[in-house]
């Protein structure tokens, strides 16, 4: 009689594989979280417009898109630097830690001939952030770099209605 009440108890081959899995897919998460926490430790401190794309650098695809919401005035020799800022849509089931933004001058396109993403410096490339991004749109905001456009010897009349490309990815 009490083998066969022990044996009613033991649990199925499904159900040891549905623990397992929920271990395993428990101590995955533990270790991204761990990596990411770990990676921040060692994280160093005439008119040109410009425009951004993102992405998230974490080796998975991932519900989070960054959005330049900073409305440039047009750039030009010797003008002053812009701030760029913006915010994040968050497509996903629930939040995502972002540990810092980093912006990166990818191209230069258009303009009234030849013009040099050389012209162009992008001043605290990477900005903290430092938080969980709620699921929504346009949810939490990112500040901090800076764009202008440099004097250089020489016209740089080529540059006049180009678009610098920004990218940004979040790490």
């Amino acid at each position: 009689m009490t083998s066969l009440w022990l044996t009613t108890l033991r649990p199925t081959r499904g159900v040891r594989l549905l623990r397992f899995g929920i271990i395993l897919a428990f101590a995955l998460a533990v270790a991204v979280i761990a990596g990411r926490w770990l990676a921040e430790q060692n994280t160093a401190p005439g008119g040109t417009e410009a425009e951004g794309s993102a992405s998230i650098d974490n080796g998975t695809s991932s519900p989070i898109v960054i959005k330049q919401t900073a409305e440039l005035a047009d750039l030009y020799p010797g003008a002053e630097a812009q701030t760029l800022n913006g915010t994040f849509s968050n497509t996903g089931t629930g939040s995502v830690y972002i540990g810092s933004i980093e912006a990166t001058l990818t191209g230069v396109t258009g303009g009234r001939g030849s013009c040099s993403l050389a012209g162009y410096e992008l001043l605290n490339p990477v900005m903290p952030v430092n938080r969980s991004i709620p699921v929504g749109t346009d949810v939490g905001e990112w500040s901090g770099a800076t764009i202008r456009m440099i004097d250089e010897p020489g016209p740089q009349d080529g540059c006049e209605l180009a678009t610098v490309n920004i990218t940004y990815v979040a790490r």
